[in-house]
């Protein structure tokens, strides 16, 4: 299996970068700093590398000792939460490239295996619950308070606060291992899912005034450009928390959120509710993710022309 090879290539190695995906959420943090401190405690020498800012709201999943200012070569890198290669922006080339092996622990459907060593497990709701059997089953450390409250974070972020479609038995059953090993879950659950400065009450009251619906209403658009994200002096990595407004409205099948991160550089954050698979379209552009969750960026293009972009591909649906 090469989860088991996967934990060998560690125990055999000292240095080893976790590369994750830009524009992290907290299941993609959560997880990567959760394996960071296992394979810490193993004696290992491990940083993490993100092309970008991670959002304030998940600063509390990291410290500034887990980040290097400037690449440099490891032993080992290992992807988390990454579906494909161009998800890892710039780290791609300045660390995983360069790696003399490298690994993927996922659960993205759409991610195919395209290291040396993959875990990938399309099943699984997060890759939290990979990363809590791969830390306690496989390198066999012991799963702290502080190693729980990552995996935790992770989970319940993925699931939407265990709301989604993608929560099972053993989600749960995960959730309470880590719960029972002392973690301020009510902490977890409110920095990650209530917690919201003025600016971003005043940015989602706005776009939700401009939502735009096609195909009878089983589409739903949002958009926040350059213009809406100065005028509320947000960041653009602080927005993402607007991803499933569109799909919460009855009556939509689809929500897309599209957000300009520069010049002509449009993120689209995908979701659906019952039977479009977002995770197939999001591919087509270079993207991946989930059946109901998925996302893609798309290059020198404008707001405008990424949401007719978007809405022809989803015409096949409706």
């Amino acid at each position: 299996m090469e989860i088991t090879q996967i934990a060998n290539v560690i125990k055999e190695n000292e240095t080893i970068a976790l590369a994750v995906h830009k524009n992290p959420d907290s299941d993609c943090i959560g997880s990567a700093s959760a394996l960071l401190l296992a394979l810490r405690s193993l004696g290992k020498k491990v940083h993490i590398f993100v092309d970008g800012n991670l959002p304030a709201r998940i600063s509390f999943l990291t410290e500034e000792d887990y980040f290097l200012a400037e690449p440099m070569e490891f032993d080992v890198c290992i992807a988390v939460d990454v579906a494909s290669l161009p998800l890892m922006g710039c780290v791609k080339e300045q660390v995983y490239d360069k790696a003399k092996i490298k690994c993927c622990i996922d659960h993205h459907e759409t991610n195919h295996g395209y290291a040396d060593y993959n875990y990938v497990d399309g099943k699984a709701a997060a890759a939290g619950e990979l990363m809590y059997f791969f830390i306690k089953d496989y390198l066999g450390v012991e799963v702290t308070s502080e190693i729980a409250l990552r995996l935790y974070a992770a989970i319940a972020s993925d699931t939407g606060s265990f709301q989604y479609s993608n929560t099972t038995v053993q989600t749960h059953v995960i959730a309470s291992e880590l719960m029972k090993v002392g973690i301020d879950a009510p902490m977890v659950m409110r920095t990650l899912f209530e917690r919201k400065t003025r600016e971003q009450l005043q940015l989602r009251a706005e776009v939700t005034n401009n939502l735009r619906f096609y195909a009878d209403g089983k589409i739903c658009v949002a958009l926040v450009d350059e213009k809406i994200l100065s005028k509320y002096s947000m960041a653009f990595e602080e927005a993402d928390d607007l991803a499933g407004l569109p799909r919460s409205i009855i009556g939509v099948e689809v929500g897309a959120y599209i957000k300009v991160k520069a010049e002509k550089e449009c993120k689209i954050s995908l979701r659906s509710n019952e039977y479009v698979d977002v995770a197939s379209l999001a591919k087509t552009f270079g993207g991946g993710g989930h059946l109901r969750a998925a996302g893609c960026t798309l290059q020198n293009t404008s707001v405008k022309k990424a949401k007719c972009v978007i809405l022809k591909a989803l015409e096949e649906f409706f």
